[in-house]
């Protein structure tokens, strides 16, 4: 027998002996398999589960079955074949989502499931319409034990032992975020993993720090509380300031800027539990607002959107100053060809013809992309794929951390808050507009994106000399195996960051189910209710059609109706002191709540310019008026907002406006509309009573804050409340130069 033959029994010998024991290891072995598959069925069941209760419970669950349809009893829709297992066209409930008829479709008078929740459903069908799993808290809990979970006093008491459980000198640095209105109103344990999931890579793509930061959950029996070390972050300084250096200055970070905007926070002046956490925690902390915690799915939807992306990643005005702060030239890496490129006829994310350029960077990779609102003429990349001028484009560069930051830019290298849909679009966004961050984040869930270069295997089709320098054309798109290595490295890279801090390989990217529940989910009753904390609809159903608030928009939620987020938003804090909740801390100061406007108040003021359209050019002439429409005096504080986010007070708090008075600014002539493009806005605090005004904050690639002295504690037995602008409305008034 010949080396080769032996060889050859060798092998044979070899691969039957490992075939056969893995053959004996997976019949004789199941469980691995099984556990495998369980797992992937219980993952499944929890997503579908979440759209059920999200879109059907209000009609199909609970107390309101009807039809003899209960959503969450899988077995009885197994048994009346709504759910077919294995057959979903076969599936009653399959059918009737996909119905075109509205009269027919369900839910029935709502906006349809999208398409990625209606594929949810028919793979679980398919996968044999198992058994949803439990919620963490379910209804076949002692009513006691729920009641504990919804009671605003466990979350404060269990922040409070957290607290007194660190060493003095670390307490007030930290900071808290709950999932746990989710559990009042029923989650199973995968979609609260899910929330924690979003809230670790939320933070972490806000933060420059080379360590990942896993936040500490603090109930470990339901895990809705997780506390952070604003330190480890690098949250805990100071990022805005007041210009004047009294003891009274303000000064901001992070998380302050945050606190400035959420809308769901309440003073619980009723509670003594929330007494002690104010003394031991919210003053000593020095919190610009007295919030204990921050919603998780709120945090993850809106500081990953700017303004606040921007603000917290303290991201420059333009690309110039990105690119400086970054230590990167990288026209200068084009022209040493240390660049690589490439560009695609058609991409995944452009409407058009895009260029791309991936540039070195220290803590990984600098990726421009060259965007186009053509693929013809001079925006055609393959006439002259050197020298590309595109209409904008989005850069990507690794954070300290392996994650990934976003910017999105214009042809100028001007910033933008999101991009043209004629360019470029979302498949994830309800509106399809991609807005830099959390668009980026959610198209971007395994790093950069695999793609492939169309230009270079045109360059080596030129033959002869024509318009294109063949030879720097082929320096800088390089061959397909070194980029792709390049994309590789940068993917991995990133997933490998991912999975140290999520603690397990990331199957599904958290913050895109997050943030599309919280912000596209229509809302039904039953929602409101868990967010409030009430374990029953019945209580809410009749409160929305008492008189005081039929006048809200809120009464179609009494009948199997829905609202929008930003509804249930502006209308939280008249929700909150109707119910005698407590005292809702409402975001007057923030710069995503443009206007504050009770329907119980009498203030009245109006502002307007020159132009009924508010549109103007460069070189107009611009006045600004401000009127009292209403029947009695009212003091105004009126704010302007540059293009770039500077303020200045324009008239102080305290002047005061005469019942049908109209005042104009300038007194005399007009002001002249600079060659800055953008918007500017016109901000105004109106009330009958005088106010204090506001300070005016400021930092380094920061938008400017205002920052008046509203909710302040006080009191060292029960708390009071000092300072509450309930009376006040806020006016914003936006002026366009185009």
């Amino acid at each position: 027998m010949t080396y080769s033959d032996r060889l050859f029994q060798a092998r044979n010998t070899i691969c039957g002996t490992v075939l056969s024991w893995a053959l004996a290891f997976a019949l004789f072995n199941p469980s691995l398999s099984l556990a495998q598959d369980s797992t992937e069925v219980a993952k499944l069941g929890a997503k579908v589960k979440e759209v059920f209760r999200s879109r059907c419970f209000e009609c199909h669950g609970g107390s309101a079955v009807q039809g003899g349809v209960d959503v969450l009893k899988v077995a009885e829709l197994r048994d009346q074949e709504y759910a077919t297992p294995g057959k979903p066209d076969d599936s009653l409930l399959y059918e009737i989502l996909l119905e075109e008829d509205e009269d027919a479709r369900m839910p029935l008078g709502q906006p349809p499931l999208d398409p990625n929740e209606i594929s949810l459903i028919r793979k679980w069908i398919v996968a044999g319409a198992k058994d949803f799993p439990l919620d963490v808290v379910g209804a076949e809990a002692d009513p006691t034990v729920m009641e504990t979970y919804r009671d605003p006093d466990y979350l404060f008491q269990q922040i409070l032992e957290h607290q007194r459980s660190l060493p003095l000198q670390d307490r007030y640095s930290y900071r808290y975020f709950s999932s746990h209105h989710l559990l009042v109103g029923g989650a199973t344990r995968e979609e609260l993993g899910r929330q924690r999931d979003a809230l670790f890579k939320a933070l972490n793509h806000l933060s420059y720090q080379n360590q990942l930061v896993q936040p500490e959950v603090v109930n470990e029996d339901v895990g809705t509380l997780f506390a952070v070390d604003l330190r480890k972050l690098n949250w805990h300084r100071t990022v805005a300031q007041s210009e004047d250096s009294s003891s009274d200055s303000k000064r901001l970070n992070n998380h302050d800027l945050v606190l400035l905007d959420y809308p769901y926070a309440i003073v619980y002046e009723a509670s003594q539990t929330y007494d002690l956490l104010a003394q031991e925690y919210l003053r000593p902390s020095k919190m610009i607002r007295p919030v204990p915690y921050l919603r998780i799915d709120w945090f993850c939807s809106t500081a990953t959107l700017p303004p606040l992306y921007h603000d917290l990643l303290q991201l420059p005005h333009t690309l110039k100053e990105l690119e400086e702060k970054l230590d990167i030239d990288s026209e200068d890496n084009i022209a040493q060809r240390i660049a690589k490129r490439a560009g695609m006829a058609v991409s995944g994310v452009s409407r058009n013809n895009r260029a791309v350029e991936r540039h070195p960077y220290e803590h990984g990779a600098y990726w421009k992309s060259i965007d186009y609102a053509s693929s013809k003429g001079t925006e055609n990349i393959f006439i002259d794929p050197i020298h590309l001028v595109g209409t904008g484009g989005e850069m990507i560069f690794n954070l300290p951390n392996g994650l990934q930051a976003y910017y999105v830019a214009d042809s100028a290298g001007g910033r933008l808050d999101f991009a043209p849909t004629s360019i470029v679009t979302d498949r994830l966004a309800e509106d399809k507009t991609v807005r830099n961050g959390l668009s980026c984040i959610r198209c971007h869930d395994r790093g950069m994106k695999a793609f492939q270069d169309d230009v270079r295997p045109a360059i080596e089709l030129i033959s002869g000399s024509g318009q294109i320098d063949k030879r720097s054309a082929l320096e800088l798109y390089p061959a397909r195996k070194e980029m792709d290595e390049l994309i590789q490295a940068d993917e991995d890279r990133f997933l490998t960051s991912i999975e140290k801090l999520l603690g397990h390989p990331q199957e599904d990217e958290p913050l895109t189910p997050v943030s599309k529940r919280f912000l596209e989910a229509p809302l039904q009753l039953h929602t409101v209710a868990g967010e409030l904390g009430l374990t029953s609809t019945d209580e809410l159903r009749v409160i929305v059609r008492q008189p005081r608030l039929t006048g809200l928009g809120l009464v179609s939620l009494a009948d199997a109706g829905v609202i929008r987020r930003d509804t249930w938003e502006d209308f939280y804090d008249q929700v909150i002191t109707g119910l005698g909740i407590g005292i809702p801390v409402i975001s007057f100061d923030g710069i995503t709540l443009p206007n504050y406007i009770p329907p119980t108040s009498s203030v009245d003021v109006r502002v307007s310019t020159t132009r009924a359209n508010n549109i103007f050019s460069p070189g107009d002439e611009l006045a600004i008026f401000i009127e009292n429409k209403g029947n009695q005096p009212v003091f105004i504080e009126m704010l302007g907002r540059s293009f770039s986010g500077k303020l200045a007070t324009i008239l102080p708090a305290g002047t005061k406006l005469a019942a049908g008075e109209k005042r104009r600014f300038p007194e005399e002539g007009t002001l002249k509309v600079k060659p800055a493009l953008g918007s500017e806005e016109i901000i105004v605090y109106a009330g009958e009573n005088e106010f204090t005004g506001a300070t005016i904050v400021r930092g380094e690639n920061v938008t400017d804050r205002v920052v008046h002295p509203f909710y302040e504690l006080e009191g060292d037995g029960q708390i009071r409340l000092k300072n509450d602008p309930r009376g006040l409305v806020k006016r914003t008034l936006t002026i366009e130069t185009r």
